[in-house]
């Protein structure tokens, strides 16, 4: 049934022909707005089979507790809208015991009488730890039925649950969840043991659940349980009656006949229990039993605003399936996974603070928030905080491995670990952060951490031929200047040498001509002299290129000068020349010649000064030591520089 009008739970009360819209106690309409919705506000609703029969016009608190043989009558311990409970003294054990009767105004009804024995021997039948003891029953002379149960010192569970006196709030202060889920845990193991036995208990909620003193649990009023082995069998449920809790009934409750009601509507019962621990009211808590009724019957999934555990939550969204098909096949499996939550309680904790931790982080989804990745120590820091994170997800999945919750933690905190390292250019973190991710999601960000490598290497590789390029062309450059300047001085010292050569010339030229004569015998020892003290030769040589005197060697064994191109020049130039890298005896030199003319300006010979290169060269190297060494300097600190400044721009590069 899917969210009925109101017209159509019209037609489901009408289903019972014997309700009366006139009480108010059972009038599906009627408006419940106490304090406490779990409290006498949303009671346990029979319709009876029969109309009531007329009752004493006297309250039942003006009436005494009437005798019970064999028991003596101590105080009241509490009143239903069926039954009576006082506290006894059983006189032949000496032991304080309970005693149920029916409410002297419905006693005589023959079907709350059906009622009552039907409890106490369905009761009686189910002999287990947690499920209230009876110890026999007994008929007075008036035809009154008394129940003599064990008494339970203690509280209900939903005294507990919603504790309104001093008492009941310094016990539940001392409860924590997992203490009302052991309590639930008993509950569901009386359940399957009933469920055994083939009875529906059909109201299960905390009113009728008693936590004892030492912690005894015990489930307790089973006036409108059934039988499932068979429904139409006994006296009181000839016809299946609307019945139950409205704030906790199943759908199939509320269906006329309920026909659909077997084992599984305990379960929704535990469902809803369950629902009321993690959100404090139970699923169909509302302002009358006609809306009461209405969310019963509709199919929307519970909402949970509370924030539990994902696995209690989806137990309870099981158990509060709509279909009794959906729900746990048994209420021995609803324990087991209440008990298997129970076990992992520590596995839960640890990945529910490693939750709390990533959320502050930068959240659950991969993002790091406001914190700024890009200085190094922040990112430290949030590598550090994110590593602890992960070990303590790891941590939650070694206690419980299929831990979800610890499985989904870890995985968003490897993501934001990945997004993290990539958005700081930490290539490697970023792919060991994304490889431990599952396909689904670490698939897309390895593609990303491979792109963003592939730019990283291209930008290294052209900063490094840009470094290096940089660094050649301040190589050439420092190369070119070294040969403009070699060039520079190299000139400079021809210059210099060719004006010494060009001072000595005319000397040698003014003595050769007064001593009168060419011959060999007269001008070598005058070019001798000359020469003398002086790094310099000085040569004489005809018109002819025969030399005629020569300071560096004998003229009687001089042979014919080589190059007569440079006498020629001597001698068309007429006044004289300096000539560089010429060849005489195969050796470089430097050379000023003149020629000398006699009187009628007839050529007589050509004087000529030279210096060897090799001379030149030795003594140019004193010049160029000092700027080579300073040329060297600047390509060193020029390269180092320059390597620097590569270093630099690769490191930027290896951030891309």
């Amino acid at each position: 049934m899917k969210n009925p009008s109101p017209e159509e739970l019209e037609q489901i009360v009408l289903a019972h022909p014997a309700l009366d819209f006139q009480d108010p106690a059972i009038n599906l309409r009627q408006t419940i707005r106490p304090e406490n919705p779990r409290d006498s506000g949303t009671p346990t609703v029979v319709v009876p089979d029969t109309p009531a029969e007329p009752t004493s016009n006297h309250s039942e608190d003006e009436l005494p507790p009437p005798p019970e043989q064999g028991f003596e009558i101590r105080d009241l311990l509490g009143r239903g809208g069926m039954n009576v409970v006082y506290r006894a003294l059983q006189r032949d054990l000496q032991r304080e015991v309970g005693i149920k009767r029916i409410r002297p105004e419905k006693g005589r009804q023959a079907s709350a009488q059906r009622a009552f024995l039907h409890e106490a021997r369905l009761t009686g039948s189910l002999e287990h730890p947690n499920i209230l003891p009876v110890h026999g029953i007994s008929v007075s002379e008036k035809g009154e039925i008394s129940l003599a149960m064990k008494l339970i010192e203690g509280q209900t569970w939903a005294e507990l649950l919603h504790p309104q006196t001093p008492e009941a709030r310094k016990v539940a202060s001392g409860l924590t969840l997992a203490d009302h889920l052991r309590v639930l845990v008993t509950v569901s193991n009386a359940v399957a043991f009933a469920h055994s036995r083939h009875v529906v208990h059909r109201d299960i909620k905390p009113e009728n659940v008693m936590i004892g003193s030492f912690g005894e649990v015990v489930l307790m009023d089973w006036g409108i349980a059934m039988s499932t082995a068979d429904p139409q069998g006994g006296e009181p449920e000839k016809r299946i009656r609307l019945a139950g809790t409205p704030a906790y009934m199943a759908p199939e409750m509320v269906s006329p006949g309920g026909h659909q009601i077997c084992e599984q509507t305990d379960i929704y019962l535990l469902g809803a229990i369950l629902f009321e621990i993690l959100e404090g009211h139970p699923p169909q808590a509302a302002g009358t039993l006609f809306e009461a009724l209405a969310l019963a019957t509709s199919e929307r999934p519970p909402k949970f605003l509370a924030n539990p555990p994902e696995e209690l939550a989806e137990l309870c969204r099981c158990a509060l399936a709509h279909q009794p098909g959906d729900r746990p096949s048994s209420a021995r499996e609803f324990r087991e996974a209440l008990e298997k939550h129970l076990s992992h309680r520590e596995s839960l904790a640890i990945s529910a603070r490693a939750t709390d931790l990533l959320a502050g982080a930068g959240g659950a989804h991969g993002t790091v928030g406001t914190r700024d990745a890009d200085e190094p120590e922040n990112r430290a820091d949030l590598y550090t905080q994110l590593s602890r994170i992960i070990a303590g997800f790891e941590q939650a999945r070694i206690l419980w491995p299929e831990n979800p919750q610890a499985r989904r933690g870890e995985d968003d905190a490897r993501l934001l670990l990945a997004e993290t390292a990539l958005a700081a250019g930490d290539l490697v973190m970023a792919n060991s952060a994304a490889s431990a991710l599952p396909a689904e999601r670490g698939a897309p960000l390895l593609d990303r951490v491979s792109a963003a490598h592939q730019a990283r290497e291209k930008a290294r590789h052209a900063a490094r031929r840009t470094g290096a390029g940089l660094i050649a062309l301040q190589i050439l450059i420092a190369m070119v200047l070294g040969l403009f300047a070699w060039w520079e001085l190299d000139e400079f010292y021809h210059a210099e040498t060719a004006l010494r050569l060009r001072e000595v010339n005319p000397v040698a030229m003014a003595a050769l001509q007064q001593a009168g004569s060419l011959e060999p015998e007269t001008v070598d020892p005058i070019l001798d002299r000359i020469a003398k003290g002086r790094d310099m030769r000085l040569t004489v040589i005809d018109p002819q290129g025969i030399v005629l005197g020569d300071s560096h060697g004998d003229p009687a064994r001089m042979e014919n000068h080589g190059d007569r191109r440079e006498v020629r020049e001597a001698l068309r130039q007429g006044e004289g020349s300096a000539v560089r890298d010429s060849s005489v005896q195969n050796a470089r030199v430097v050379y000023f010649a003149r020629r000398m003319v006699d009187d009628s300006g007839k050529p007589m010979a050509v004087v000529r000064t030279s210096l060897p290169w090799s001379g030149v060269h030795e003594s140019l190297l004193d010049f160029l030591a000092p700027l080579a060494a300073a040329l060297l300097i600047s390509v060193v600190v020029g390269g180092f520089g320059t390597w620097l400044a590569w270093r630099r721009l690769d490191r930027r590069v290896a951030r891309l």
